[in-house]
């Protein structure tokens, strides 16, 4: 596969603000490039996860938070919608919980359109042991986003800790989302998954979130921390054919777990 990787990383890497972040991830980015870190082929910018986790904290984002010269860093942007959405918290959310949602979202887009983000990641409502997955929901919600002037292939679908692969690739090819491949959560849910189908879903995803399962199953910890299964996996998913070269996020809180991880993600996409 020809082309280059955009690296990511998370708008919180250690305490301060968006700003006081972004700033240090740019240089960071500067100082890796500059001592040839690494080691695969990399776009010139770094890009930046916009991380509003939380509804009601972010929604009080003003420009003190996000001022304009946010724009002017050498870097791209995506979006990670919040985690606590009302319709993301169940596996079948009501008609209502959607639309609260929906209304949520786009208040959060427009907030950050001066970023011009790339892609927005979504959450959707991930299945239980006893509870399937119902993708009626997120038709509900194509149609609320479209109906803000927003187009559906905009948002990234991630997988859940129990999220069905087959069932988000056929939900995203009906309705016109894209996807997001997060590799820990594979390890993280109740059903197993067909290498095959993690190959074709992480093929098809626009951005992967590369990390580890932590401690507790939470996710988020260093690749060091990663078993020889998941390395051989995550081995296979990096070299596997695709069209274009994904974003990859290293979904981690903290820099000093970035570094940890740099050389592990050299080898793995390295087929020499």
């Amino acid at each position: 596969m020809d082309g280059k990787y955009r690296l990511a990383f998370p708008s919180w890497v250690r305490q301060g603000g968006i700003t006081d972040n972004a700033v240090y991830l740019c240089a960071q980015w500067e100082r890796l490039r500059e001592s040839n870190t690494l080691t695969f082929p990399c776009e010139a910018a770094p890009e930046i996860s916009l991380c509003f986790f939380e509804s009601k904290a972010c929604l009080e984002y003003g420009r003190d938070d996000l001022p304009g010269k946010l724009a002017e860093l050498p870097c791209t942007w995506h979006l990670h919608l919040p985690l606590d959405l009302p319709f993301s918290l169940k596996s079948a959310p009501t008609p209502l919980e959607v639309a609260e949602s929906v209304d949520i979202c786009v208040k959060l887009v427009r907030k950050c359109d001066f970023l011009n983000p790339a892609a927005v990641v979504l959450h959707p409502p991930a299945a239980t042991p006893s509870s399937r997955f119902n993708p009626d929901c997120l038709e509900c919600f194509a149609e609320l986003w479209a109906g803000h002037g927003l187009e559906p292939k905009r948002i990234l679908l991630e997988n859940q800790p129990g999220s069905e692969l087959d069932c988000l690739m056929q939900t995203s090819a009906t309705l016109g989302f894209g996807l997001c491949y997060d590799f820990a959560h594979v390890y993280m849910g109740y059903a197993t998954q067909a290498e095959s189908t993690i190959l074709q879903y992480s093929a098809q995803a626009g951005i992967w979130h590369i990390n580890a399962p932590g401690p507790r199953l939470n996710g988020h910890a260093p690749l060091n921390s990663l078993s020889p299964t998941q390395t051989d996996t995550l081995k296979k998913v990096l070299r596997h054919d695709r069209k274009e070269c994904p974003v990859l996020l290293l979904e981690l809180f903290n820099w000093g777990k970035i570094e940890q991880s740099l050389p592990i993600l050299n080898a793995c996409i390295s087929r020499t």
